[in-house]
Order: C-alpha cells, then structure tokens, then sequence
C-alpha cells in the first residue's frame, strides 16, 4: 500500500506525463472525474493521492477534506495549483492537504515531493498504532475543572524543564489528555518543529509557520487554529468547531499555554547566556593569573640582577658614597612601585572572581540537579579560580 500513487486531473496528457514519470517507481492509476476518488481511496488504498484544485471548473478540495475526515488511514494529498498563492496554500492546508506544489513544475520536483509523502506515510502507518489511544481521546471526557488541572501540572512540569525536550514531552502530554491533535516550533539559536505523533511535520504546516509565525496571536483557520508568540508557536489540528464553550474556553487556555512557554523559552535563553558569561569570566580571570604570575617572576628577577650589577660596581665606578645611596634608593623605589601595581592587579582580579561567583549562585538557584557535596562557589565543570 505504501507505493500506491492515484493521480487526479482533468488533462489526460498531464496524467499520462506523470504516470511516465512515477510508474517505474509506483504502482500508478489515474482518474479524471472527482467522484472516481472515494471509491479508489476507499477500495484501492493509496498512500498517496495527487489531486489537481480543480476538475472540470470545480474545486476539488472538498473531495480531498472528505477523504481524509471520513477514513480511518485516509491517503496524503499532495495539491496541485496554478495559483502559487500564500491563500492557495492556506486553502489546500484547511481542507486535508498534505503538500503543494505549483504548476508548471519540473519532473524531478514532482518526484522529490511524492517520495517525501510516501516517507511520511510511512512513519505515520508506524506511529498509528502507537498513538491510537492518544487519537481517539474525546475533548467531552475532559470536564473543566480536569482540564485547568492538566494546565496547572504543565505549568509545574514546564517551570521544572531544563531543556526544550522536556517541555516538548510536558506540551504533547497536555494536549494528549485535552483529545487535541497537535504540532510545535520552538524559536532560539535554532528553529526545531515537532509533531505529536513523533514524525517530521508534513511540508505544507512547516510553510504554515514560516508564513504565519508573525501574523498575529491566534489564528484559526477551519477546525485549526494557530498560537504565535515571540520564542514558540503551535498548531492545534482539531478544534471543537460544534461546541462553541469549549472552543472558547480552549482559545483562552491556548493563550495562556503560549505565553507560559514563551516566558520559559526566554528564560532558558537567559540562563544559556548567563552559563556563558560565567564561562568567560573564569577563563579570563585564568589568564589574568597565568600572566601576572608570569611576568611578576620575569619582573622580579629582572630587578634582582639589576641590583645585584649595580652593588658589585659601585667599586668599578668609584661611585661616592651619596650617589651610590641615590642608586640604591632608586632601584628599591623600582621594585616597591612594581610590587604595589601587582597588588592593583590582583585587586581586579579579586573583582572578577566575585563577579564568577555571583554568577554561579544565579546558576545554582536555577539548577535541580546539583551535587550536595560540591565546593561553595564551584560550579560543575568550571575552572577554578585563583
């Protein structure tokens, strides 16, 4: 069944180019009448369906929508258009489909895009079994106070993550248990988008969130809606449209969802920064070190020879005695005057150590998993200072 391509369009020699095109690698039919498709997805089962907008001067959308809300493993659309348009796209996204891709295309595009699908289609037949349970859950079993429960130990899960994969596992358990079908994105150093089921997010939803991710907070679109704030965004894929107090009340918990992890995503930025910042300053303070130490054994010794010269020509030089005192007192000046700026030195020094320091504390206020038998004012795995 995972090789079963139906190609849908009212051009016969445009389903002929990609019977051509995909049958040494497919199990291909072709149809040119809407009505043909039920009966083929229902009987023949093909993992991939791709369905021209319109046949015969009517939209096909509603075709594919059907397919996909009435059947238990319904097929991937992939739509054709030749309107390459942000609404097209939104359109076909609403009504089922899976991929888009714009007319006039290249052979090998069409090729890539049905290869992909069928990829998809295959982790999610892996995954359905696995996440029967969570699909079938019913948004009726919640009763209110249930649900602003699970939002209350999300909240408590969440503030307790350290990394996103933690706040990844503590969102899908949430919507899990709210019977919604759901993806996320998460914004920081590097964009990473996950589904619910654990697969790759189907193409036409990654360019949902490039094109929409800035567009306002919420925005619904047919039974989905999408939640945007600055660090995160996610989509929810099966609002209760029939029940308008429950749609309502999910918006207001979505919202309140949204602005929680993004205040979560902000503050592990923080913390990243701060861990860095610690970083630095004890490596810099090292170096301080490393250098002082060096050229106050190079300065001293320098001085010392010098002293030393100096004494053993006083006789040489037939010196008398208040010039050989001025000598004296002139190199003792030097060294005391190098001794004192070494002192400023370690001053600054001493001021950086208590910069790390306060830095660590910050950390260690933030970090669960602390060793109990660790030195005061050592972080795990930094550099100790001198």
């Amino acid at each position: 069944m995972g090789n079963k391509v139906l190609v849908v369009d009212d051009d016969p020699d445009l389903c002929e180019l990609m019977f051509d095109a995909l049958s040494d690698d497919y199990d291909i039919q072709t149809c040119c009448e809407g009505e043909e498709v039920r009966g083929l997805c229902e009987q023949w089962k093909p993992a991939i369906v791709i369905l021209d907008v319109f046949l015969n001067k009517t939209s096909a959308l509603p075709i594919c929508q059907e397919v996909v809300e009435n059947q238990d493993h319904p097929p991937l659309f992939l739509v054709i258009s030749g309107q390459n348009t942000l609404e097209q796209r939104l359109d076909s996204y609403n009504h089922g489909g899976d991929d888009f891709l714009a007319k006039p295309f290249q052979i090998s595009e069409l090729k890539a895009k049905v290869a992909t699908l069928c990829q998809f289609h295959r982790q999610r037949s892996e995954l359905h079994t696995t996440n029967a349970y969570a699909t079938k859950t019913a948004m009726n079993a919640m009763a209110e106070a249930a649900q602003y429960g699970g939002v209350l130990r999300f909240f408590n899960d969440m503030y307790k993550a350290d990394n996103v994969e933690k706040i990844k596992t503590s969102f899908f358990r949430l919507m899990n248990e709210f019977g919604l079908k759901s993806s996320i994105q998460f914004r920081m150093h590097e964009t990473q988008t996950f589904d619910h089921t654990g697969a790759e997010c189907s193409p036409i939803e990654m360019q949902i969130y490039d094109n929409l991710n800035i567009e306002g907070r919420i925005i619904p679109f047919s039974n989905r809606v999408l939640v945007n704030g600055l660090f995160v965004s996610f989509i929810v894929k099966n609002m209760p449209l029939d029940d308008e107090i429950t749609n309502g009340r999910l918006k207001d918990i979505l919202a309140t969802l949204v602005e929680g992890l993004n205040s979560k995503i902000s503050d592990l930025q923080r913390l990243n920064l701060l861990r860095q910042t610690a970083s630095e300053v004890a490596a810099c303070s090292q170096r301080l070190s490393d250098v002082m130490n060096h050229h106050e054994g190079f300065i001293m010794s320098a001085m010392s020879h010098v002293i030393s010269e100096i004494n053993s020509s006083f006789n040489v030089l037939d010196l008398n005695e208040e010039q050989e005192k001025f000598f004296t007192n002139l190199a003792e000046n030097i060294i005391n005057s190098v001794e004192t700026s070494f002192v400023h030195i370690g001053n600054e020094q001493d001021v950086l150590n208590c910069l790390w320091r306060s830095l660590v504390t910050v950390l260690d206020q933030h970090t669960d998993d602390e060793e109990d038998d660790e030195e005061p004012g050592q972080a795990a795995g930094s550099v100790e200072l001198l």
